[in-house]
């Protein structure tokens, strides 16, 4: 029999009230409680960092929090304060302690760009610049792409460049030709790249590779042929293959099985004492379990309490750095304690479902929003639904009312803020 353990409810203007609860206790039965049919449970939104491998399971997310993904401004150029760079080519060197166009200037006067920048023996874009140190500068050719190639055997890096047009077969023959090196194999962050090598460069405008001593790991994707995934440590694990086949294949790693012939391969395995030579083959199958509907970015998708963060990432088609937000909905009354995932003293807000009409007004573009809002409502809901909306981030804004900052712990209640109310939000 499964333990009980306490819930604090918070009714506005009532008496707070704990009830005993187990993992299968309906919240519906909790609103019976409140002897009040009217009353809906609200639990706080939470701002989540660097949460990219944390699973579902350790936010207080229920089928109706919507996760929102924004992306993520580089203010890197605007930001970067250079204090003291040097400029090599050839003989020629050139001291900088001042980044925009005095940089350009320093270039220019070695030859006319395009140039191609290396920094401690790797490819760097202008915009990537560190605050010091030394940068050599040679001449690139219009047109063509710069490829980095590293491996843990080289001493440095291989660096050279090629046509657009040019291929991956053509790098090999680049390595064959011209430093002797044949045998090995190219992976880009770790997956397979053939075909046109336009295809492969980063936001950067580099193709960066890594160069392996054996053809790579052969999972068999049942139905889609055999592909190979490159690891250059020995310490890989199946988790590890699992994030690069969710990168490849688009599939959440909880979804994902290896098996080893017939063996389940766990993820805390290490993918090099089950793969002992190149012929040792993992076969990959696709295994759903028990599934609910979740928002992402307004998208509905199929999604476990086990996937984490990079998976609804995934789903989505969502790639690049951004920040994640839980939004904050109220709970559908009809699911578990258990599956809304709430916590032992865990205190929940109730209150009656009124919702009002607000403006928030924009001192910047001067324009006004309406929004719905509840009294129990903090104002940390409100500030990520505006950043959600406006693509704002979330701690660059204030919220004003009546000449007041508002803290993110108030509430709509508690600040006297009424109907058709309107709210100032300065930059």
């Amino acid at each position: 029999m499964a333990r009980p353990f306490p819930i604090s409810l918070k009714p506005i203007g009532r008496q707070p009230l704990t009830s005993s609860v187990i993992n299968d206790t309906p919240l519906q039965d909790l609103l019976n409680q409140l002897h009040d049919p009217n009353m809906s449970l609200f639990h706080n939104c939470e701002e989540l960092f660097n949460s990219d491998e944390k699973r579902l399971t350790e936010f207080p997310i229920t089928i109706n929090s919507p996760f929102y993904f924004l992306q993520e401004k580089n203010e890197n150029a605007q930001n970067l304060v250079i204090q003291k760079l040097t400029f090599h080519n050839g003989n020629n060197s050139r001291e900088v302690r001042q980044d925009g166009r005095v940089i350009h200037a320093c270039l220019s006067s070695f030859f006319r760009g395009p140039w191609r920048l290396i920094h401690q023996g790797h490819l760097i874009n202008i915009n990537d610049l560190p605050p010091l140190g030394d940068i050599y500068v040679e001449q690139k050719t219009e047109n063509f792409i710069d490829i980095e190639i590293t491996s843990p055997d080289l001493l440095g890096s291989i660096i050279f460049e090629l046509p657009k047009t040019a291929t991956v077969s053509d790098i090999y023959t680049r390595l064959k030709m011209r430093y002797g090196i044949e045998g090995r194999y190219l992976f880009k962050n770790g997956l397979p790249i053939d075909g046109s090598i336009a295809n492969h460069i980063n936001e950067s405008g580099f193709l960066v590779l890594m160069l392996l001593t054996y053809p790579g790991v052969a999972v068999n994707h049942r139905g889609h042929g055999l592909i190979r995934y490159g690891f250059p440590y020995r310490n890989a694990t199946i988790y590890d293959l699992k994030k690069l086949i969710r990168i490849q294949k688009k599939v959440p790693t909880p979804w994902q099985q290896l098996y080893h012939r017939g063996s389940v391969c766990y993820d805390n395995d290490l993918i090099f004492d089950i793969v002992k030579s190149e012929n040792d083959i993992l076969e990959f199958s696709i295994e759903r379990g028990d599934t609910f509907q979740i928002s992402v970015n307004g998208e509905f998708v199929d999604a476990q309490w086990d996937f984490s963060i990079a998976d609804l990432r995934t789903m989505v088609g969502i790639s690049s750095p951004c920040r994640t937000f839980l939004g904050v909905y109220p709970y559908d009354p009809s699911i578990t304690v258990g599956n809304a995932l709430f916590k032992a003293n865990q205190s929940i807000d109730a209150w009656v479902e009124s919702t009002f009409r607000i403006f928030i007004y924009d001192t910047f573009t001067h324009q006004k929003q309406e929004f719905l809002v509840q009294p129990g409502e903090n104002i940390r809901n409100l500030r990520v639904r505006l950043s959600s909306i406006r693509k704002l981030d979330i701690d660059s804004f204030k919220l004003i009312f009546m000449g007041t900052p508002l803290r993110d712990d108030q509430t709509f209640h508690g600040t006297r803020i009424g109907k058709d109310a309107t709210i100032n939000i300065v930059k």
